[in-house]
């Protein structure tokens, strides 16, 4: 379980998409390509 910010950098350090199709499921289907070229929504987590 993930149950800190620290730990989901980390996860989305190795899995890049992590979440992102439970996140989509709660967006309107015109917004997901747009969110899939931002994703993951930090972008430091992935330039360690």
């Amino acid at each position: 379980d993930i149950d800190s910010r620290t730990q989901l950098k980390e996860v989305w350090s190795a899995q890049p998409k992590y979440l992102l199709d439970v996140y989509c499921d709660w967006l309107p289907e015109s917004l997901h390509a747009q969110v899939r070229s931002l994703w993951p929504p930090v972008p430091s987590v992935l330039k360690k």
